[in-house]
């Protein structure tokens, strides 16, 4: 499914329900398989960095949703070097979790 062609323009409603929807999906997807390991700063640093992804992407006319969901959760839930689709849908969550503790 891809996302209107207005203008590349992210600012129409439509395009930023989807966008919303997009957003919400991931996050849902990120909380599932590391919640129980984030603090809240955490989880609040994630959800800025795939919503600024998602947005930065968009803007620059990206309209297909799989990849600006691909590029909303690399390196949050994708193995650095995932080939697969199933590969790229397990997270790593006690590295991540662990790596976010630390910053």
């Amino acid at each position: 499914m891809t996302l209107p062609q207005s203008d590349r323009q992210i600012s129409d409603p439509e395009t930023l329900s989807r966008l919303h929807q997009l957003f919400q999906s991931c996050w849902q997807e990120v909380a599932a398989k590391l919640s129980p390991s984030l603090d809240s700063e955490s989880e609040s640093s994630l959800r800025r960095t795939m919503a600024s992804r998602i947005m930065r992407e968009a803007g620059q006319g990206e309209t297909d949703e799989q990849e600006l969901r691909r590029k909303a959760l690399f390196g949050i839930c994708d193995p650095p070097n995932a080939v697969s689709s199933k590969a790229s849908s397990d997270c790593r969550g006690s590295e991540r979790a662990e790596s976010s503790r630390k910053r």
